[in-house]
Order: structure tokens, then sequence, then C-alpha cells
């Protein structure tokens, strides 16, 4: 069973569900979103008896987390949701795992009666409960915090009223920045509590305050490096929170010789529909293989993929309310060698252009470095 839902669902997503009649809930966003397509419905109270008589769910957005806890009441997936969701509760429960990392949940007030030079900096600044890169600061000094408050005042009721509790909360998690590579894992929990990792993205930055989802890559080369780290990371995480039949999207920072929890989305993989690199890189859909247990076999896959760089890029406004009318999308595509989707977009939240899945040659990936440090308005119709 999937439920569709959040801000943005790929026209391929929709293709795929199509062609597979894989069951989807029958709420107003898939049918808003999914007019034209031939969907599998199920009605709600059909979903519930099937996902409680034990049918695995997946879903493409926390949105989907209201259903949810409405109607799967006393469910184990409950507690697991509730302890992935929340950041200083992970946090709380993993800590043993790395005990000398400071972290520290704080309500709005209390992290406004901070007085900014009592801290030890460098910090990185989030919502406990967030989605992206949405309220997360890093803090060199006193006066990012205090730049980092007045963001706050300023957007923080845009934020609640653009996302649902379960997207966007309204508590803040302070910690020290930690100086390693950021990863993000799509992984599932098979019956037996056995993680089985579907795809690793190393999150790419332009600098050390850089906070923006811009670019994240995947393929041999970054599966190969981290593969057996974090096999033995999700076994641990396993073993301790009792998972089993669950999936899950793992933001990741390694420290020293362990692997520090970001965030861990739970019930589904990478959002705005961009899991579905996999399918261009290694042949299949994430969402199917956790629904049917499937255990891609990581050797082949190394050997199909070989040779590129496989990478997802939101195309940002800057922050812009620029109308996406003025990109030109045949301009932007032009730039890189091989774009495998292309996902126009024009909404509010999240303020972005495009989205696009592409490969890069990894003895040639000048592109992804520019990609970094570029300001798309370059690609404005004149």
């Amino acid at each position: 069973m999937i439920i569709l839902a959040g801000k943005i669902i790929s026209d391929d997503l929709l293709r795929h569900l199509e062609e597979t009649q894989q069951p989807v809930l029958d709420n107003d966003y898939a049918r808003e979103r999914g007019a034209g397509f031939k969907l599998n419905l199920v009605p709600s109270n059909e979903a519930k008896a099937r996902v409680l008589a034990g049918e695995r769910l997946y879903t493409t957005n926390e949105d989907a987390l209201t259903w949810v806890y409405e109607n799967l009441k006393g469910s184990p997936l409950i507690e697991k949701i509730d302890v992935m969701k929340d950041k200083a509760a992970l946090r709380d429960k993993l800590a043993y795992l790395y005990p000398d990392f400071f972290y520290k949940d704080l309500s709005k007030d209390e992290l406004f009666s901070i007085a900014p030079e009592t801290l030890k900096y460098p910090l990185i600044l989030k919502l406990t409960v967030g989605f992206g890169s949405l309220g997360v600061y890093t803090l060199f000094g006193p006066e990012d915090l205090k730049a980092a408050k007045a963001d706050i005042e300023a957007h923080f009721e845009e934020w609640r009223s653009s996302y649902t509790d379960g997207v966007v909360g309204s508590r803040f998690l302070l910690e020290e920045l930690i100086d390693g590579t950021e990863l993000a894992v799509d992984v599932y929990y098979d019956t037996e509590g056995k993680p089985v990792i579907l795809n690793v993205y190393e999150h790419r930055f332009a600098s050390a305050r850089d906070v923006s989802d811009r670019l994240y890559c995947c393929g041999p080369s970054v599966m190969e490096k981290w593969y057996e780290k974090l096999m033995a990371y999700f076994t641990e995480v396993g073993n301790k929170l009792q998972v089993k039949d669950f999936p899950l999207h793992a933001e990741l920072r390694t420290y020293k010789d362990t692997v520090i929890p970001i965030e861990f989305n739970p019930l589904r993989f990478a959002g705005l529909s961009t899991n579905e690199v996999a399918y261009y890189a290694y042949g299949f859909w994430p969402p199917d293989v956790y629904l049917r247990q499937e255990k891609p076999d990581i050797a082949e896959i190394m050997k199909k993929a070989a040779g590129y760089i496989y990478s997802f890029i939101l195309i940002d406004k800057g922050g812009k309310d620029t109308p996406s009318a003025k990109f030109d999308y045949e301009a932007l595509t032009s730039f890189f060698q091989k774009v495998y989707s292309l996902r126009k977009l024009d909404q509010p939240v999240p303020r972005l252009f495009a989205i696009l899945l592409t490969a890069t040659r990894e003895n040639d990936a000048g592109e992804l470095d520019e990609i970094l440090q570029m300001d798309f308005d370059r690609f404005l119709k004149k």
C-alpha cells in the first residue's frame, strides 16, 4: 500500500503506479494529483484494515503520517515513527554510540533566551521535526545565532502554516557541528529486522556554511566506499530500536570512527520523488523493492552502473519568488551530460524551478562542482 502525499510527486511515479497497479490510498491528493492516471485507489477503511492485517505501507511524504496516526492507533508503526521523526528522541535512544557528542532539545522560547556568547561554536541549529534544509543554520559564532533567531522570528509562522505538524514541529535542536561527510541512505528493515540498503547518497555542499539540499550523488563509487560501514551501523540501530518490516530515509554524518544521525524519515525513502534516481542508476524502484521484500544484488548493481555518478539536483530560486515561466529549461538541460528526468516546478514552497535526475561520467565530473556554486538566474530568459 502506498500513500501519496506532499507537495511534489513525479509523473514518472504516477505512470509506474498505473502500470503496476500497486494499491494507493484513496485520498484527495491522490485523486487530484493522479488525475489522468488509472491508479488502483483503495478506500480509507479498506486500506486501514489491510495495513492492520499486515500489508506493508510506504508513504511519499510526512504529510501522510496524519492518516497513519488517525487510523493505525495501537499499531507498532506508531512507536517507531515517533522515535525516528523526533530528532532529539532519536539521539537519546542512540546516544550510547557517540557519548561525547553535544546536543540540546529546546523550545522556541528556550532558544531565544540563550545568550549567544555563552555557547561553544561551531554549532548546527535545526527544527527538531523538520523537512530538508528548512530552519537549518550553521553557527560559527554569536552573530550567526543572532541572525538565525531573527530569521526564525520572520519565517516561523510561515513554516508552520505551510506544513503539517508531522513535517515541521515547533521545537529546535542545537548540536555541535560535525566535520565529516554527510550521507543520505534509503534503507529498509526486513521481516527479520535485518537492514537492506537500497541507495547511498553523498550530500555535497559548496562551503562549510552551505546547508542547502542542492546536490546529492550516488553510484558505485559512493556505494563501495560506505556500504560495509553503513550495514554495521544500521544493524546496530535495528537491534537497539527493534525495527522490523520498515522503510526509512536516513540522513547521517560520519564522525571519527562512527556515524551520527541527522534525522530518520520514517515510512519513506528520499522525498520529492528523488529516490527514483535508483531506477536510472540500478534498474529498480525503491518502494517496490521494499513492498515486495526484494534484496537487490549489490555486486550486480555496481557492474550495471559503473563509470558514472548519478545525482538528483534541486534547481533552487535562490530564495526569490521568480516565476518559473521565466526559466529556460532547455538551456538548463543542455548544461548536463545526461538528464534522465526533468521535473518542472512552480510552487511557493519549496521555491524550486525544477528537480533533475542526471548521470555524469566519473572521469569528467566538473559539472557537479560547478553546479554547487551556480546562480541559476543565469538560465532566466532574456
